[in-house]
């Protein structure tokens, strides 16, 4: 009698919650209620306040080589849309640079590869200007070319070609000097430079290069370029007693010292001690058809291999 009392009793608490329009919660494995899961809004977002980004950081394309795919990996597997970091609005008149892409991490693929990969991009902030938004415009399109298509080869477990991609800027006189670097697979390096006027122009190399310590000409550069290239592509100095190699040799390196590749109208960029950096396209005689180099050339004149990551970039007036 007992036990049918507290069947009725069940039933009738079930239809009351049926009338009210609720359903009884499902009893876990205790015997308690299930707890509901909380909506949360912007789960995926991570945000931070307003710093302008103090860490240091041409549309050259070489070709890029095929991906080999592979069976699924093992990663942290991360988001096939890239996380992004919010920033603050800035007055029109403040041009700033801040990080707006940032991911990185750890990931072996479906055939063994081990990598570790890191990408991190900006946006520019400040001057409602059509250039400051082709600069944009053209940051968003290296995200989706390179770190959206990493992230999502990785969602699949497919080998990368991408590892790396990260810029570096420094602000000269009211200058703002953009560098980003693309580094992949096969030893293909793209490098992409911007340089930004406080009002929000396009900075042609001559003003860039008035810049410099010390300053130059954009003819200076072609000459200096032009030299150190000379002797980077002068084959003749190998031992080589193939007169066909020799020849084939030559054409390489006047096609790369040609005006149409090498030019007063370089990509530039300018690091926080005024060296100018520069992008150039070397022809080679192996490999890719080509590969671009970045170049500097430091306070005693000298052309070298730059690499950006050793360069101080920071805030120059």
């Amino acid at each position: 009698m007992k036990r049918l009392i507290a069947l009725l009793l069940a039933l009738s608490l079930m239809l009351a919650l049926i009338s009210c329009g609720r359903a009884p919660k499902p009893a876990g494995d205790d015997g308690a209620a299930v707890p509901e899961k909380e909506e949360r809004e912007d789960a995926d977002t991570d945000t931070v306040t307003g710093k302008p980004d103090e860490s240091p950081e041409t549309d050259n394309t070489p070709p890029r080589p095929d991906s080999g795919s592979a069976s699924a990996g093992s990663s942290s597997a991360p988001a096939a849309s890239t996380p992004t970091v919010s920033v603050p609005d800035v007055r029109e008149d403040q041009l700033m640079i801040f990080t707006h892409t940032d991911v990185s991490g750890e990931y072996d693929d479906g055939v063994g590869n081990h990598y570790s990969y890191s990408y991190r991009l900006p946006v520019i902030k400040g001057p409602d200007t059509d250039y400051v938004a082709r600069v944009n415009a053209s940051i968003e399109e290296i995200r989706t070319k390179y770190v959206d298509e990493s992230l999502e080869m990785i969602k699949e477990g497919v080998s990368l070609y991408v590892f790396d991609v990260n810029y570096y800027w420094s602000m000269t006189d009211g200058l703002l000097s953009v560098l980003i670097v693309v580094e992949g697979d096969w030893d293909i390096t793209e490098y992409y430079c911007f340089n930004i006027t406080e009002d929000g122009r396009e900075a042609d190399n001559q003003e860039v290069l008035e810049r410099a310590d010390p300053p130059m000409s954009p003819e200076e550069l072609y000459y200096d370029a032009w030299s150190a290239l000379y002797d980077m592509t002068d084959y003749s100095r190998f031992d080589v007693d193939d007169p066909g190699m020799l020849e084939f040799a030559a054409q390489v390196q006047e096609k790369t010292l040609s005006w149409d590749n090498l030019n007063y109208y370089m990509p530039v960029v300018l690091d926080g001690d005024g060296h100018v950096l520069f992008v150039v396209t070397v022809y080679s005689l192996a490999g890719a058809d080509s590969y671009d180099h970045l170049l500097m050339i430091g306070s005693d004149l000298r052309v070298t291999e730059a690499d950006p990551a050793q360069c101080l970039w920071k805030t120059r007036r």
